[in-house]
C-alpha cells in the first residue's frame, strides 16, 4: 500500500474546531450586558424666543431579564457541533475515497502480476513450439496463424491490464491531491 500523509485533514479539522471554539466565546460573551455611552448637545426652547444649549451625556446598560443570551449561546454551541460533524464527514469521505482508491491499485496490480506469470513463458513457448512444428509440417499455416493469434490477444489482454493499473495510480492521485511517484504501475 502507498503511505499517504493526510496530515492536511487535520489542519482542516483543527482550524474548524478553533474557529467554533471562538464563536462559542464570543457566543459566551452575549450573557454579559453590553453598556453603551452616547452624548450629544440639545437644544431646549424655554420660552418663546429664548432657547438653551446643553450637552447631553447617556449611559444605557441592558439588564437581561428576559434574554440573558443562553439562546444565542445554544444556537452558536449548536452551530459549533455541526461544524465538528462536517470536518468529521469530510475526513471520513477522504479516508475512505483514499482507501478506496488503494484498494483498486493494489487488485489491479495483483491481476497484472498474475496474468504476467500465467502468460510470460507460455506464450513465447506456444508460439516457438507451432512455429517448429508448421517448419516441420506437423501443423498446417492455420494452426500457426491461431497461434500467433492468440499470442497477439494475450498481448493486448496484458496492455489492458496495464492500463488498469495506471489509471488506478492515476485515480489515486486524484482522490489525494498530489502527484505520488512509486514503482509498479506508477510513474517511471
Amino acid at each position: 500500500m502507498i503511505g499517504i500523509d493526510i496530515v492536511f485533514i487535520e489542519e482542516i479539522t483543527v482550524l474548524l474546531l478553533l474557529i467554533a471554539s471562538v464563536v462559542a466565546v464570543l457566543a459566551r460573551r452575549l450573557r454579559i450586558p453590553d453598556p453603551q455611552v452616547s452624548g450629544g448637545i440639545k437644544r431646549a426652547d424655554i420660552s418663546p424666543g429664548v432657547a438653551r444649549t446643553g450637552v447631553v451625556f447617556t449611559l444605557s446598560v441592558p439588564l437581561p431579564m428576559f434574554n440573558s443570551g443562553r439562546y444565542e449561546v445554544a444556537k452558536y454551541q449548536a452551530e459549533q457541533d455541526q461544524a465538528t460533524a462536517r470536518a468529521a464527514v469530510l475526513i471520513r469521505q477522504i479516508q475512505a475515497e483514499i482507501q478506496g482508491a488503494c484498494e483498486v491499485l493494489t487488485i489491479r496490480r495483483d491481476a497484472l502480476a498474475a496474468y504476467e506469470r500465467e502468460i510470460a513463458s507460455a506464450g513465447v513457448e506456444l508460439t516457438r513450439i507451432t512455429r517448429v512444428a508448421y517448419e516441420e509440417g506437423e501443423v498446417g499455416i492455420l494452426e500457426l496463424l491461431d497461434s500467433l493469434r492468440v499470442n497477439r490477444l494475450a498481448s493486448l489482454r496484458l496492455l489492458d491490464l496495464q492500463t488498469g493499473v495506471r489509471e488506478a495510480f492515476i485515480e489515486l492521485e486524484r482522490v489525494v491531491g498530489a502527484e505520488l511517484t512509486t514503482s509498479g504501475g506508477g510513474r517511471r
